[in-house]
């Protein structure tokens, strides 16, 4: 697994390149909030709900802690939707940068599918 990292704050915040999920612990503690306060508010409860509801894919594979080695993937993970949603609830800059990298991550395999 190929992990893209992002530099903020001085705090590395990874992006898995094969699904685009991001680390929701890594959001959180480069704003120095606690992620457990995002992931309790009703707002984000919803919009888990909604998305499992559009997507098919079950709420414990949009968000989902990992533990153990690699140390890289250690963390809450979080679908790429989740982690636009908790980059504006963390600052209007991580707002900004987590909505960009779902972006460009999402450019860069189109265009990798284009090219012969």
């Amino acid at each position: 697994m190929t992990i893209i990292l992002h530099d903020v704050n001085g705090l590395q915040i990874g992006q898995r390149s094969e699904d685009g999920y991001i680390n929701l612990t890594g959001i959180a503690k480069a704003s120095n909030k606690k992620l457990n306060d995002y992931l309790r508010l009703n707002s984000t409860k919803a919009l888990v709900n909604e998305l499992s509801m559009n997507t098919g894919i079950s709420i414990p594979d949009l968000v989902s802690t990992k533990k153990g080695k690699p140390v890289d993937l250690q963390g809450t993970w979080g679908h790429p939707q989740v982690a636009i949603s908790c980059g504006h609830w963390s600052s209007p800059q991580l707002a900004i940068l987590v909505t960009r990298w779902v972006i460009d991550l999402d450019v860069s395999i189109k265009l990798a599918i284009r090219i012969p």
